[in-house]
């Protein structure tokens, strides 16, 4: 039984444990009931988070009341690219549809709109890029504890919130 209790110590950790966030990284925090907020981690431990917003606002908050964290894995060229096309073929095309003199050029001046807006939208997304990020497992909301009891006993409690 013993070698079971030490066994089941050393796994849940791991199993219910978050990734390290490092003091410094940039990350998208997304608290149950507000939006997403963007700062620096000054701290990160097993049960909080605290983060410096881009505005210079301090935050911190209780893992339990994170839906999200996202870390900051810099920018990329090819999801600006992609993001600025989609963008200017809208905007480019709504615009083409607000110049048209007959009902027959409707759909031309759509489609040539939407071309030169997305060539634009294309080329600005590729040169300001896109900040791309990935998800940071957070823990499952459970936690271990061990507590030493008389006799040589050791009492072993297991917290799991939804």
């Amino acid at each position: 039984m013993r070698r079971l209790l030490i066994a089941f110590a050393l796994f849940l950790p791991i199993v219910l444990g978050a990734q390290d966030i490092p003091p410094g990284t940039m990350v998208r925090v997304v608290v149950r009931g507000q939006r997403a907020m963007v700062g620096i981690v000054r701290a990160f431990s097993a049960d909080s988070i605290h983060v410096t917003t881009l505005q210079g606002a301090h935050f911190s908050h209780a893992l339990g009341n994170v839906r999200r964290i996202d870390r900051n894995e810099g920018r990329t060229t090819a999801a600006g690219a992609r993001k600025g096309m989609m963008i200017g073929a809208i905007v480019g095309g709504v615009s083409a549809l607000g110049t048209f003199l007959s009902p027959g050029e409707l759909g031309g001046k759509f489609f040539a709109g939407a071309f030169v807006g997305a060539i634009v939208g294309g080329v600005r997304g590729a040169i300001t890029g896109a900040d791309r990020w990935t998800a940071v497992s957070l823990p499952v909301g459970g936690r271990l504890s061990l507590m030493p009891m008389p006799a040589q006993r050791v009492g072993v409690a297991v917290t799991y919130a939804f």
